[in-house]
């Protein structure tokens, strides 16, 4: 490439990016830079606030970065602000993603903008202009950020990630560039929060406004290098999948790509759609890090038992409690018949009052079989006796006394972890509601560990969080069905049926 060649194409963005940069690549070669499918499609649909949700592997942080390096060097006063989680990341994205692309450019440019790299995650150049790399960027101004794996901050670091939206994200403009993308982890926190928001704009084909979230997606199958010529045998669970990829959502396969993603799942198992999603809800349903039932949840899905499950009015109708007094309560329907465990609905609210929900429950034309009820029923509440001379009263009590028949109350398990696998092999034998149980369901999929910041990992005890409630829920389920039994079968041979026949 010639000289004049140079000088006559540097006002051109697009241009620069495919001409002066050189990365390493995969293998570990020095290559020049050249946008792939992908980042065109990025660079093509560009707004000011980007929201990029991907897969592994399309190269967004590169050619993020690499964006953003350009625009620091090539525009006066230019400000450029790199948002990384850890500070390793934070090396390793200034080390490959601005240091080398900025070391290996054209003598001449790097003359007219010699580098002052005082630190090492900032450059300043004699333009007034910046590119900087940490872990949160509250104080200044800045023209272009970037936040990376945000989706992964939300889940594992939420103070951190309320950090960059109260600090980070208030350093851009309206006319400046922000850009923040990820994999998912799970349905919470702001990044699901976010891809939501843009989603129903999306939809209605709303435009955004300078400070509102655009939305870009890209699929596994986007990337003409995911693709396996191998003689894979593709299993009946994965061509169910597959068909239903294209006549859901007209996402049509070749051989080569479905050797190529089944082969991965094997590897991957439960984090293959989060880490290669194939559609923008596949990302959010997928498997969450740290997550108890993961792999459960994952199966159910792939086995087609989330979906439709009606109410069957021959069976009687269930129910499983966790009293969140003061904090979230939460109630599991469920029927038993023909082998199979009927998860029909799902109620949660934060009124106190327990009497509510059994007069809501009443309000439905079902047939009541079992009431189970966590161990804590048990417990006398202070403010309940009925008179001063009486001592408190149970929820148990309190519920009687309503009209409730067939109460089993679940006793207490002392090693969580045995109630937790419990429940792992309960779930297997459930289909579940995917309109009644929704909320319920979000919160069995982000039932996970807590995360140890010091010690990099997840700790071996639950994440105190309104999760704990949806689980615990469906906990005295599994365990109340595996204690005291639920069919009508056992109702008939059992010391309840009086009861039942009485009150039903």
């Amino acid at each position: 490439m010639s000289k004049v060649q140079v000088i006559d194409n540097l006002a051109d963005p697009l241009w620069r990016l495919n001409n002066l940069y050189w990365i390493v690549d995969k293998e570990g070669k020095k290559v020049p830079f050249r946008l792939n499918g992908v980042q065109s499609k990025l660079f093509q649909d560009l707004w000011f606030f980007n929201l990029i949700l991907k897969s592994r592997q399309h190269g967004m942080t590169t050619m993020v970065d690499i964006m953003g390096l350009d625009q620091a060097l090539f525009n006066d006063n230019f400000s450029v602000g790199i948002c990384a989680h850890t500070r390793e990341d934070v090396e390793k994205i200034f080390r490959t993603k601005v240091k080398f692309p900025y070391d290996n450019l054209p003598e001449g440019i790097k003359s007219a903008r010699p580098a002052n790299t005082d630190t090492a995650k900032m450059m300043a150049f004699p333009n007034g202009s910046s590119i900087e790399v940490a872990t949160s960027l509250r104080s200044g101004t800045y023209q272009y950020v970037h936040v990376s794996e945000f989706g992964k901050i939300c889940a594992k670091y939420p103070e951190k990630s309320k950090e960059i939206v109260t600090g980070t994200f208030e350093t851009v403009h309206p006319g400046s560039y922000l850009f923040v993308e990820s994999t998912a982890e799970g349905r919470e926190g702001y990044f699901f929060r976010y891809v939501q928001e843009a989603q129903k704009r999306h939809e209605v084909k709303q435009k955004p406004n300078k400070l509102q979230f655009k939305m870009h997606f890209f699929a596994w199958y986007q990337d003409p290098g995911n693709r396996l010529d191998a003689d894979v045998f593709i299993t009946p669970e994965y061509d169910k999948y597959f068909k239903k990829l294209e006549t859901e959502h007209g996402i049509a396969l070749d051989q080569s790509q479905k050797a190529w993603y089944q082969t991965k799942a094997e590897t991957l198992e439960d984090d293959i759609k989060r880490e290669h999603p194939s559609t923008v809800d596949e990302a959010f349903e997928a498997a969450i890090s740290g997550a108890y039932l993961a792999k459960q949840m994952s199966k159910l899905r792939l086995a087609g038992k989330i979906g439709v499950v009606p109410h069957d009015p021959s069976l009687p109708v269930n129910t499983a409690w966790d009293f969140g007094l003061n904090d979230r309560m939460c109630i599991w329907l469920h029927q038993y018949g023909g082998l199979q465990h009927r998860v029909i609905g799902y109620i949660t609210g934060t009124d106190d009052d327990v009497l509510y929900y059994w007069r809501e429950l009443k309000r439905k034309d079902y047939i009541w079989g079992v009431h189970y009820l966590p161990h804590d029923a048990k417990t006398r509440r202070i403010g309940t006796a009925k008179t001063a001379d009486e001592a408190p009263r149970t929820i148990e009590d309190i519920l009687k006394e309503s009209g409730m028949r067939n109460i089993r109350v679940v006793p207490k398990v002392e090693d969580k972890w045995t109630a937790i696998q419990e429940t792992k092999l309960f779930l297997p034998m459930c289909y579940i509601d995917a309109k009644e149980c929704a909320e319920g369901i979000k919160g069995l999929d982000n039932f996970r560990r807590e995360w140890d910041e010091a010690m990099g990992d997840w700790k071996n005890k639950p994440l105190h969080n309104w999760a704990m409630h949806p689980y615990d829920a469906f906990e005295t389920l599994a365990r109340g069905f595996k204690k005291y039994g639920c069919s009508v079968d056992q109702f008939r041979q059992s010391d309840i049926m009086p009861d039942y026949e009485e009150a039903y």
